[in-house]
Protein backbone atom coordinates (compact mmCIF):
# COMPACT_ATOMS: atom_id res chain seq x y z
CA UNK A 1 0.00 0.00 0.00
CA UNK A 2 1.29 3.43 -0.92
CA UNK A 3 1.35 5.88 1.97
CA UNK A 4 -0.71 9.01 1.47
CA UNK A 5 -0.57 12.54 2.78
CA UNK A 6 -3.72 14.65 2.93
CA UNK A 7 -3.36 18.42 3.19
CA UNK A 8 -6.20 20.78 4.05
CA UNK A 9 -5.71 24.48 3.41
CA UNK A 10 -8.26 26.95 4.78
CA UNK A 11 -6.04 29.99 5.34
CA UNK A 12 -5.44 32.90 2.99
CA UNK A 13 -2.44 34.13 1.04
CA UNK A 14 -1.03 36.36 3.81
CA UNK A 15 -0.39 33.47 6.21
CA UNK A 16 2.29 31.72 4.18
CA UNK A 17 0.57 28.40 4.83
CA UNK A 18 0.36 27.55 1.13
CA UNK A 19 4.17 27.70 0.90
CA UNK A 20 4.44 25.40 3.92
CA UNK A 21 1.86 23.01 2.46
CA UNK A 22 3.74 22.97 -0.85
CA UNK A 23 7.03 22.23 0.90
CA UNK A 24 5.43 19.29 2.72
CA UNK A 25 3.78 18.07 -0.47
CA UNK A 26 7.00 18.12 -2.49
CA UNK A 27 8.95 16.41 0.32
CA UNK A 28 6.28 13.70 0.51
CA UNK A 29 6.39 13.19 -3.26
CA UNK A 30 10.19 12.80 -3.12
CA UNK A 31 9.58 9.96 -0.65
CA UNK A 32 7.03 8.35 -2.97
CA UNK A 33 3.89 9.27 -1.06
CA UNK A 34 0.64 10.13 -2.82
CA UNK A 35 -0.43 13.69 -1.97
CA UNK A 36 -3.87 15.27 -2.05
CA UNK A 37 -4.51 18.90 -1.14
CA UNK A 38 -8.01 20.21 -0.47
CA UNK A 39 -8.44 23.99 -0.30
CA UNK A 40 -11.50 25.67 1.15
CA UNK A 41 -12.55 29.08 2.44
CA UNK A 42 -9.56 31.46 2.19
CA UNK A 43 -7.35 28.60 1.04
CA UNK A 44 -8.98 28.90 -2.39
CA UNK A 45 -7.86 32.53 -2.53
CA UNK A 46 -4.35 31.39 -1.58
CA UNK A 47 -4.30 29.02 -4.56
CA UNK A 48 -5.54 31.75 -6.91
CA UNK A 49 -2.83 34.11 -5.65
CA UNK A 50 -0.07 31.57 -6.40
CA UNK A 51 -0.72 29.90 -9.77
CA UNK A 52 2.96 28.92 -10.13
CA UNK A 53 2.79 27.02 -6.83
CA UNK A 54 -0.36 25.25 -7.99
CA UNK A 55 1.29 24.30 -11.27
CA UNK A 56 4.34 22.97 -9.40
CA UNK A 57 2.09 20.78 -7.24
CA UNK A 58 0.29 19.44 -10.28
CA UNK A 59 3.55 18.85 -12.13
CA UNK A 60 4.82 16.90 -9.13
CA UNK A 61 1.83 14.57 -9.29
CA UNK A 62 -0.17 16.02 -6.42
CA UNK A 63 -3.94 16.05 -6.63
CA UNK A 64 -5.28 19.56 -5.95
CA UNK A 65 -8.98 20.00 -5.20
CA UNK A 66 -10.74 23.20 -4.13
CA UNK A 67 -14.18 23.80 -2.72
CA UNK A 68 -16.39 24.98 -5.58
CA UNK A 69 -18.62 26.94 -3.20
CA UNK A 70 -15.66 28.89 -1.80
CA UNK A 71 -14.37 29.53 -5.33
CA UNK A 72 -17.76 30.76 -6.53
CA UNK A 73 -18.05 33.15 -3.59
CA UNK A 74 -14.57 34.55 -4.33
CA UNK A 75 -15.09 34.70 -8.10
CA UNK A 76 -12.23 32.28 -8.76
CA UNK A 77 -12.15 30.11 -11.89
CA UNK A 78 -10.76 26.78 -10.69
CA UNK A 79 -10.56 25.30 -14.18
CA UNK A 80 -8.30 28.16 -15.24
CA UNK A 81 -6.01 27.28 -12.33
CA UNK A 82 -6.03 23.62 -13.32
CA UNK A 83 -7.61 22.68 -9.99
CA UNK A 84 -10.43 20.18 -9.59
CA UNK A 85 -13.68 21.73 -8.36
CA UNK A 86 -14.84 19.79 -5.35
CA UNK A 87 -17.14 19.78 -2.36
CA UNK A 88 -17.05 18.90 1.30
CA UNK A 89 -17.40 15.28 0.18
CA UNK A 90 -13.94 15.65 -1.36
CA UNK A 91 -12.71 17.22 1.88
CA UNK A 92 -13.95 14.16 3.75
CA UNK A 93 -12.29 11.83 1.24
CA UNK A 94 -8.93 13.62 1.58
CA UNK A 95 -8.97 13.21 5.35
CA UNK A 96 -10.37 9.66 5.46
CA UNK A 97 -8.00 6.72 5.51
CA UNK A 98 -4.83 8.67 4.86
CA UNK A 99 -1.51 7.87 6.42
CA UNK A 100 -1.27 11.45 7.68
CA UNK A 101 -3.35 14.63 7.43
CA UNK A 102 -2.02 18.13 8.01
CA UNK A 103 -4.55 20.94 8.31
CA UNK A 104 -3.73 24.62 7.87
CA UNK A 105 -6.72 26.31 9.48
Amino acid sequence: MVSRLGLVLATGPATGDLARACALAHAARRRGLAVELFAMHDGVRALAAAPAAVLALLDDGCEVIACATSADRAGIDLARLGVTAGSQDDHAAVTDGRHRVVAFT
